[in-house]
């Protein structure tokens, strides 16, 4: 498993991973785009397992903190750690104090993911996600002590 910069050629793939994993709230084909253009205000990454995209996180930052504005993994390549890889990965590229995520309420599997490496909950935002409506976790990351 290689984890490596986000590229232009890769946003086929990881746009469908996108759509298999959040449906009616995946992001557009565009915004895909946007991350490979070298951004100084963001990572992406890509797994890729035999040439191709199995997962993927972007993540964006400013000053010392950052936002997990999202992490997926394509079902058949799931409970292999591959998310971890590129939670911590993107983290150790971007260095910051603290990283935040929002995750949806009822997904505990995602919580507890994101609790094994070190996330705790620290608030709710009511109404955050549409299509189902539903709130969402707030979740923190202290990266330094």
């Amino acid at each position: 498993m290689l984890i490596r910069k986000m590229k232009r050629g890769d946003v086929p793939g990881v746009y469908e991973i996108e759509r298999e994993c959040f449906m009616s709230e995946a992001w557009a084909i565009e915004d895909f785009y946007a991350l490979t253009e070298d951004l100084p205000y963001c990572a992406a990454l890509v797994a890729e397992e035999d040439g191709k995209p199995v997962g993927y996180i972007a993540m964006s930052f400013a000053a010392d903190e950052a936002d997990i504005a999202s992490v997926a993994v394509s079902g058949e390549y799931r409970r292999q750690g591959i998310a971890k890889r590129l939670i911590s990965e993107a983290i150790g590229i971007v260095k910051p104090a603290r990283v935040f995520l929002e995750v949806r309420a009822s997904n505990t599997a995602a919580q507890e993911l994101y609790k094994s490496l070190g996330f705790r909950y620290i608030g709710v935002r009511r109404g955050y996600y549409t299509n189902p409506p539903e709130d969402a976790a707030v979740m923190r990351k202290d990266c330094v002590e």
